[in-house]
């Protein structure tokens, strides 16, 4: 995955570029659904296992690597906790990244975030992490 993100990953942070090719070519490699469970496509790996992918992803691009780890909490929260029923509805989309998950977390006092939200056009409320940014490109975020 190094050679698919490293070359890019300054050009997609400056232009606000979600990478949903270099996404599904990852995901193809398992890391859509690192510790989701195999009936629904996940690869049924440990968090240690996810850990050590994370750390490589990042190396060559945190800001992809962040969503990926994401993705896989969001995909994690309906494979532990959502009945078969819609497990079988959400996680094979997920697990392939035909769809992407993500989630919303907020606190009651902005200095209590852990990033501080930002409004930007054609977006809903984003992070200003860059790839909030790159989400606003999808009209995703």
């Amino acid at each position: 995955m190094e050679a698919e993100l490293l070359p890019h990953a300054a050009h997609w942070d400056e232009q606000h570029v979600f990478p949903v090719d270099a996404l599904r070519k990852a995901a193809g490699q398992g890391f859509a659904g690192i510790y989701i469970r195999e009936d629904v496509g996940g690869s049924a790996l440990t968090r240690l296992d996810a850990a050590v992918i994370f750390e490589e992803l990042a190396a060559a691009d945190p800001s992809t690597a962040a969503y990926i780890s994401i993705h896989n909490m969001a995909s994690w929260m309906i494979d532990c906790f959502g009945d078969d029923e819609l497990r079988h509805r959400y996680l094979p989309k997920l697990t392939t990244m035909e769809h992407f998950g993500s989630y919303c977390l907020t606190e009651p006092a902005p200095a209590q975030t852990p990033a501080r939200f930002a409004r930007e056009p054609n977006a809903r409320v984003i992070t200003t992490f860059s790839m909030g940014r790159r989400l606003s490109s999808l009209g995703a975020a």
